[in-house]
């Protein structure tokens, strides 16, 4: 059973986190990148196994991720339209 406690918390604070996570990745983006093109260059075999698992991953869960892409997609084309008003005073 969910932590209805927690799932608030996250609930309240989501947009703050969210800025947290991109400006922690922006600040460490080269760092990132490095770290994964060497990983890349010294452990090929793991980064096509990674490449094969997502291909599979993406293979089967095809549908559920287009539909979580377009309901992410309208949620936020709705969200911006809301509080521009109707251009009426």
């Amino acid at each position: 059973m969910p932590n209805a406690k927690k799932q608030e918390y996250y609930r309240k604070n989501k947009e703050a986190r969210v800025q947290y996570q991109r400006a922690y990745y922006e600040k460490n983006k080269h760092i990132i990148v490095r770290k994964r093109e060497v990983r890349d260059f010294l452990e090929p075999e793991e980064r096509e196994a990674m490449r094969e698992y997502n291909k599979r991953y993406y293979a089967a869960n095809k549908e559920r991720i287009k539909e979580q892409r377009k309901q992410k997609r309208e949620s936020t084309i709705h969200s911006r339209s809301v509080g521009k008003g109707d251009g009426v005073s």
